[in-house]
């Protein structure tokens, strides 16, 4: 569609809301100004979008415009800012992409894994030193060193049976405080 001949009469026809003021605008500018997105941010589709967007900001602005001069100025820096938030809008979601891949990486999960667990040990060992003395001595044999309860026994020169009730002790005594310390971590966090 052809644009009226002269640049009052285009502004004129533009501003009172005549749709073929514009169709001849985006006939005069719509292919430089795909060209010119197409150079920031690379891509034909994207770029077509946002001149069409640009045209539409510019029919919502149509009362502001003052001269051919005017129009193109802001359909070029309407377009121009588009492609900068377009670019803007990839990074951060590349930015996010990579954090989320961070996050999901299995080698990283097992560090978190193999952190817990330490920390999980750490707390098991404090604990058993609070024990009681014979107690903890019979568990350390039995748990850190691997031996059997007769072995024990005949070591501590006591009954079988006296082994078994105080590694059964120092269990329960350790299964409460570990307990109570899930309960503080979880409280201390409003859980």
């Amino acid at each position: 569609m052809d644009l009226p001949q002269n640049n009052t009469a285009i502004i004129e026809s533009l501003r009172d809301g005549q749709q073929r003021a514009l169709d001849g605008l985006f006939a005069q500018y719509y292919r430089a100004l795909v060209y010119f997105a197409m150079r920031i941010i690379k891509s034909q589709e994207e770029a077509e979008d946002i001149v069409v967007e640009s045209f539409s900001r510019l029919w919502n602005n149509r009362e502001k415009m003052e001269s051919l001069q005017n129009i193109k100025g802001f359909l070029y820096l309407t377009t121009r800012n588009a492609c900068v938030d377009h670019l803007r809008a990839q990074r951060k979601f590349r930015d996010i992409q990579k954090e989320l891949q961070i996050l999901a990486d299995p080698i990283i999960a097992d560090i978190d894994i193999d952190t817990t667990r330490a920390e999980t040990l750490r707390h098991i060992y404090e604990e058993m030193e609070k024990l009681p003395k014979q107690c903890r001595n019979i568990f350390k044999l039995s748990v850190i060193k691997g031996l059997k309860s007769r072995d024990i026994a005949n070591k501590l020169n006591i009954s079988v049976s006296n082994v078994t009730s105080q590694k059964s002790r120092a269990v329960q005594l350790l299964r409460t405080a570990l307990v109570k310390r899930m309960i503080h971590f979880f409280i201390g966090y409003g859980l």
